[in-house]
């Protein structure tokens, strides 16, 4: 610098440059590593197919650009390059995902996530996703994003791999869901050098398995498992069965080989293990093996067999019963049977009108007895099958107890038992009962105590008004005997179905075993109770409690009932009816019993047949079809269908009532379904077939 008297001065200044030379390398080196990298991102996409590459894309996130997009699958997401990435992206989430993957890509791929991400320094990220290619067909995808900084425009781009890993995700689930096998773990076992590597579970029986590892020397491995989780008694065995020589022998004899044991748990309880093993591969150098619980499963399995064991039993018990019951049941049919055929002969060549008579009678008591016999096992099946209708009606209850009793004195006349009955004392009250199932439980009751009273005994029958009501029950029936009693294993049984206690005492007294056990499901249907008392060789008394209502309605029910009969006798005469009947027999004894009441009869030996004289008949020429069910060429049910089909007013109108020995209400229902009216049961009451006949004429 020169002064103004032209004096010259040099001023010097020194700078430390070394913090920006270091810049400057730094700079320069970051620039070509940049370099490199774009150039290396870049190159990656003109490479050929990576192995389950689905697709590749470079994109310009600054600019929002698609620059460069290669698909590698057939039903890939197709991208065009001029697209937009914000239009590529919003495209591509139209597609089907689940609803958790949807909000993930949407979180992670969307364009202004990945520009703040890359400020923030998260250049890497991975998404894992499903695809529903179709219906049946799912994908799952692995998308892989890295963005980078291009060193000369400064703008974000990136590059993204999707590659599919369907195999890998499957793989990985169903390992991780092996425990819901009760599988405890899964490993190998290599055959030459011993090798072993197990895969772990949830810790479910909570198994003492904190130390040990996850792979090793297979023999030290069931040295541990052996002495810490087995329990002491079989530790000796299972060392054995699970040593690799013992293993290896056994694989050369089976497929697979099972090993079970039991194990001690860290709460103390015992859990029942399995080990299984098999080799992996035709080569035989890998051995697979599983542990599992089988606890549940052996103790379902014990139960099953336990249950079919006592049903085994039980079953055995029952056919035994039925043995003997029908055993009994032979002698007990063959009785009533025998009196039938033997006085049947006797009665046709019995010249004698007072002899003949007689057997008559008597063919009639054991046909009644043969009857009651036949129902009884019927009654059984009906009433343990659910199908017991009650029928109350109004019944004057001290005469209906007089006439039940007085029917029981013959047989006590016979045995030279004397009946106390104290009929005087007995409540005179009007009810409403089931007169047939209160029947059957006094009548089967009193049989009883006549049949297992010896000679000269006594049998005092009781009843009496409970007031006020026990538990509901407004009637007690009380028969107490000085017979020879039951023994307490008996009584234990006395109301299973065929149960009978044979004595010595009474060796040719025989039935069915059936009758207490109609007793006793009789009275609980009807809501009743029902209690025993014997003492062996002293005695039986039974106590049955019921709830019978009282009839409050006034009038004499005799005089009702005779005006009934009247009014029957009356309405039926001069009636023309047609009966379809394929048995003689049965047609013969109904065409005599409507006769005497003056009713014209028609016969037609089969459905097809009935149906005919109908249609051939005038409207109105018949009142009332009688129909057998079960007949040849057609049944009574596809009978009455026919006639109700037929285009005339009478065959909607008559009354067809059907009359078989089936006397189930199964088949009660389906001759209502096919159209009949009414229902009469073989063999024929004729009181009852009287009533059901006035009863639907009167309908008419």
């Amino acid at each position: 610098m020169r002064e103004p008297n032209d004096e010259e001065f040099i001023y010097c200044v020194y700078s430390n440059v070394n913090q920006l030379v270091q810049y400057r390398g730094e700079l320069i080196e970051n620039r070509q590593r940049a370099e490199r990298s774009y150039a290396r991102a870049v190159s990656l996409l003109g490479e050929g197919k990576e192995q389950n590459i689905v697709a590749k894309g470079h994109y310009n996130f600054t600019k929002n650009k698609v620059l460069d997009y290669n698909t590698y699958f057939d039903k890939a997401y197709q991208i065009e390059d001029t697209t937009s990435y914000d239009e590529a992206f919003a495209g591509m989430m139209k597609l089907s995902y689940l609803p958790s993957d949807k909000e993930t890509l949407l979180k992670t791929l969307n364009r202004e996530n990945i520009l703040e991400a890359f400020e923030q320094g998260e250049t890497h990220f991975v998404v894992t996703y499903r695809r529903m290619l179709s219906n049946a067909e799912p994908m799952w995808i692995e998308l892989a994003m890295q963005t980078f900084q291009d060193p000369k425009t400064r703008e974000v781009e990136g590059i993204s791999y999707a590659h599919e890993i369907t195999d890998a995700v499957l793989h990985k689930n169903i390992v991780d869901n092996l425990n819901i096998l009760g599988l405890d773990e899964i490993g190998f076992v290599y055959k030459d050098s011993g090798f072993w590597r197990c895969y772990q579970y949830a810790n479910r029986q909570q198994r003492d398995i904190t130390l040990r590892s996850s792979k090793g020397d297979w023999q030290q491995e069931i040295n541990r498992y052996v002495h810490e989780e087995v329990v002491p008694e079989q530790q000796d065995q299972i060392m054995k069965t699970l040593s690799l020589p013992a293993i290896l022998k056994a694989l050369k004899q089976q497929k697979v080989y099972v090993v079970t044991n039991s194990t001690k748990m860290l709460n103390g309880t015992i859990r029942q293990k399995f080990l299984q093993f098999f080799y992996l591969g035709e080569t035989e150098e890998i051995i697979f093996y599983s542990m599992g619980d089988i606890t549940e499963q052996l103790a379902k399995e014990n139960t099953q067999i336990a249950a079919l064991a006592a049903a085994k039993l039980q079953a055995e018990k029952a056919n035994e019963a039925k043995s003997v019951f029908l055993s009994g049941m032979s002698h007990d049919l063959r009785t009533p049977l025998n009196g039938i055929i033997g006085y049947t002969a006797l009665a046709i060549h019995e010249k004698n009108a007072a002899k003949k008579q007689d057997f008559l009678q008597k063919i009639q008591i054991s046909g009644n007895l043969l009857l009651d016999m036949v129902n009884d096992t019927l009654d059984l099946s009906r009433i343990e099958s659910g199908k017991l209708v009650l029928k109350p009606e109004a019944v004057d209850g001290k005469k209906y107890w007089e006439e039940v009793v007085t029917a029981m004195e013959p047989s006590a006349d016979v045995k030279k038992i004397k009946l106390v009955t104290e009929t005087a004392q007995w409540p005179e009250q009007m009810v409403m009962m089931d007169r047939v199932q209160v029947k059957k439980v006094l009548m089967n009751i009193l049989s009883n105590a006549i049949k297992y009273t010896p000679q000269g005994g006594t049998v005092h029958v009781l009843v009496e008004a409970l007031q006020p009501p026990v538990q509901g029950c407004t009637c007690r029936i009380t028969v107490e005997d000085t017979g020879i009693g039951m023994s307490k294993e008996f009584m234990e049984r006395m109301f299973e179905p065929f149960s009978q206690e044979h004595r010595s005492e009474l060796p040719n007294v025989t039935g069915t075993g059936l009758g207490l056990s109609i007793v006793k499901k009789i009275v609980d249907f009807m809501g009743g109770r029902i209690n025993v008392e014997s003492v062996l060789h002293k005695g039986t008394k039974f106590i049955v409690d019921l709830p019978l209502k009282a009839w409050n309605k006034t009038g004499n029910i005799e005089k009702h009932e005779a005006a009934k009969t009247k009014a029957v006798n009356e309405a039926l005469a001069n009636h023309r009816m047609l009966l379809c009947e394929d048995n003689y027999l049965n047609a013969e004894i109904a065409q005599l019993l409507l006769k005497n009441k003056k009713i014209t009869l028609d016969w037609a030996k089969d459905g097809q047949e009935g149906v005919t004289k109908f249609i051939t008949s005038a409207p109105g020429y018949y009142d009332m079809i009688l129909m057998d069910i079960r007949m040849p060429v057609l049944d009574g049910f596809e009978a009455t269908k026919a006639i109700r089909k037929l285009e005339r007013t009478d065959a909607r109108t008559i009354p067809i009532l059907a009359m078989t020995a089936d006397a189930f209400e199964e088949t009660i229902q389906a001759a209502r379904q096919a159209g009949m009216n009414g229902y009469i049961t073989k063999p024929i009451v004729p009181a009852t077939l009287y009533e059901t006949v006035f009863e639907h004429l009167q309908k008419k």
